[in-house]
């Protein structure tokens, strides 16, 4: 059969050129490096574009028949990127591949890759970052055609946030400082753009996250009116998705001194949420978008809670808004025989979800068992709100505040830092699932 013979040829073929390109990433650069010294660095130019011309096919096509070769070839090119004579040859296709709107859909060992390209990249090329910055900017005015849909503008934008998010986690502490005022702006322009895109969304939440991890708390200070903004946003819109059928979240005096206790903080952080819904959320019911939305403000939470407080002084904050703080979840604030009016306290809103939860289930959800000082979700996407239930009821029970002072010193043993296993979640969650 011709067809079966070309296709066992074509398997071959692959296979060798994969070995190949293994070799060349554990040895080529190395050897140039040996071989060549550093006033002859500028002969491997010509060498090096040759390389680059039958490589980066390779890295363009994401599909499950040529992973093997698209590992191989991410590896060789980060290789070489950790050499500064390659530079020249590479830097224009490296960024060229990093907007691919298919970047992500790799593997891990790829990505892993793609880590150590990105860092060599952005640290090393003067104005590779703020080419990036000034992308999202210039998005929805002049360059962008007016025959563009709303849907694909906002679509480049959430492909640039999280571009932008992988950016910052393959840098160093701290490494973007001094550009996190304008990283502020524009985040916080992607989200006044109306309607809301729940991919772009989603995007933001993902960058929230990767700052947190990535910036010492002076430099996120300005940042987390932003935050604390977004996720009263979103988690009230949970609990109408909810229905709010209990009377005592559904009557709107009730939801009115809810809104009007977080306001005390500041009137702008509840503004969407004291408006209404007008978030579509009548259709995210079976919308994988707006669900990738929750699932994304919740990870942002179990990353906060799980972080030691000496990490995210300013959450310590705000975290009553949305955690309860080990307060009997059933006691009403107010004594047998007292008069006056009854003073009902603020319920945070993981309490407010849980309790929901259990009420259009039906039955009560039980906790989850923590391990203090590390977050508690782990998978990359969910196909339900109800599968967030055990989150909900374990964090409505107050243990995170204990949880996270339970974390040792530094040097300390007995514990692990929850760094480590939140820079691994993050990392799996830039990953695309590949179809094909």
């Amino acid at each position: 059969n011709a067809a079966a013979t070309e296709t066992a040829e074509t398997s071959i073929v692959a296979a060798h050129a994969t070995a190949a390109l293994t070799v060349l990433g554990k040895l080529l650069a190395t050897l140039l490096d040996i071989i060549y010294q550093s006033d002859e660095k500028e002969k491997l130019l010509p060498l090096l574009n040759i390389v680059m011309y039958n490589l980066v096919p390779y890295l363009r096509s994401h599909t499950l028949s040529n992973l093997p070769l698209l590992r191989a070839g991410s590896g060789l090119l980060a290789s070489l990127s950790e050499y500064p004579f390659t530079r020249r040859a590479w830097r224009k296709e490296g960024m060229e591949l990093l907007l691919d709107p298919s970047f992500f859909l790799v593997d891990h060992e790829t990505l892993r890759s793609w880590r150590i390209t990105t860092d060599s990249l952005m640290t090393h090329e003067r104005n590779a970052f703020k080419e990036l910055i000034t992308k999202i900017a210039n998005l929805g005015q002049s360059n962008i055609s007016i025959f563009s849909s709303k849907e694909l503008e906002q679509e480049q934008r959430a492909l640039l946030l999280k571009r932008l998010a992988w950016v910052i986690f393959c840098s160093d502490i701290d490494q973007y400082q001094r550009q996190m005022p304008e990283i502020t702006d524009r985040l916080s322009e992607c989200l006044r753009s109306v309607p809301v895109s729940p991919l772009v969304q989603a995007a933001v939440f993902l960058c929230f996250r990767v700052i947190l991890l990535r910036m010492s708390a002076v430099h996120v200070t300005f940042l987390w009116p932003v935050i604390i903004t977004e996720m009263v946003v979103v988690y009230s819109g949970m609990e109408h998705e909810l229905n709010m059928e209990t009377p005592e979240f559904s009557d709107p005096g009730h939801r009115s001194a809810h809104v009007a206790r977080l306001s005390q903080l500041d009137s702008t952080w509840v503004a969407a949420a004291a408006a209404g819904p007008g978030l579509g959320l009548h259709t995210t019911a079976n919308s994988p978008a707006w669900l990738g939305v929750y699932l994304g403000v919740c990870k942002l939470l179990d990353q906060a809670a799980a972080l030691p407080a000496d990490l995210l002084p300013q959450f310590q904050m705000y975290r009553w808004a949305f955690v309860r703080e080990g307060e009997d979840p059933d006691n009403n604030n107010h004594h047998p025989g007292s008069e006056g009016p009854v003073h009902q306290d603020f319920v945070p809103h993981v309490a407010r979800i849980s309790k929901l939860m259990e009420a259009r289930l039906g039955r009560e959800i039980p906790p989850r068992p923590i391990v203090a000082g590390e977050p508690l979700l782990t998978m990359r996407n969910i196909s339900s709100l109800a599968e967030l239930g055990p989150w909900f009821s374990t964090l409505s029970f107050a243990l995170t505040r204990q949880q996270t002072r339970s974390m040792p010193s530094v040097g300390g043993s007995t514990q692990r830092s929850p760094v480590a296993t939140i820079e691994r979640i993050i990392e799996l969650d830039f990953l695309e699932e590949i179809n094909s």
